[in-house]
């Protein structure tokens, strides 16, 4: 299943278009669980985990931040 598949830091930035700092984020407030190898700290990330970060979004939310923006 390619939804388990697991991604390097790098590769769940490209996968997400988030920013590192961002992903970090999600990491340290347990939102996004994470995973190492063994004797390393290389982490790594299902892919599955970060498809759940994505919700469906919602208008009025999103047209009030986009007025705040004019």
């Amino acid at each position: 299943d390619r939804g388990d598949e697991w991604l390097t830091v790098p590769q769940a930035i490209a996968y997400t278009k988030i920013s590192r700092a961002k992903l970090y984020q999600y990491m340290s407030d347990n939102t996004l669980p994470w995973y190492h190898l063994k004797d390393s700290d290389h982490r790594r990330v299902k892919k599955s985990d970060l498809d759940k970060l994505m919700v469906p979004g919602d208008e009025s939310i999103a047209s009030n931040k986009d007025k705040n923006r004019l």
